[in-house]
């Protein structure tokens, strides 16, 4: 099955998409920040990142600069209740493969999951 990583800075978000995931068979991870995400990338790949937008300190498209370079094939995710003119060419500009919108609706949310995993990387 395939590794996912969830980064966001609330736990709640970070339990509930790991609850989500696991019950799906899903091995997952989770981070509440992007410093701890990167540490846990060095240390194991990943297949997917659900990475949060909004962070203190490290931000989502920061983040997946970073996991680009250190991880290469894994395919990244932003997830957001912040949407922003030109916000998808940043995001796409950064390596992130698609911005999913708050409030997630958890259907729409494990297809696009699995359109993402199922790229070409």
């Amino acid at each position: 099955m395939p590794t996912i990583l969830v980064v966001d800075d609330d736990a709640d978000t970070c339990r509930n998409m790991a609850d989500l995931f696991g019950d799906l068979g899903y091995a997952i991870d989770t981070a509440e920040g992007g410093d701890i995400a990167l540490e846990k990338a060095r240390q194991q790949p990943y297949d997917l990142g659900l990475l949060d937008l909004r962070m203190p300190g490290m931000d989502g498209l920061t983040l997946c600069r970073h996991l680009k370079l250190l991880r290469p094939g894994m395919v990244n995710l932003i997830v957001t209740g912040y949407p922003g003119d030109g916000l998808n060419e940043e995001a796409h500009a950064a390596g992130v493969s698609k911005v999913l919108h708050k409030p997630l609706e958890f259907p729409r949310l494990l297809a696009q999951v699995a359109e993402a995993l199922a790229q070409p990387n």
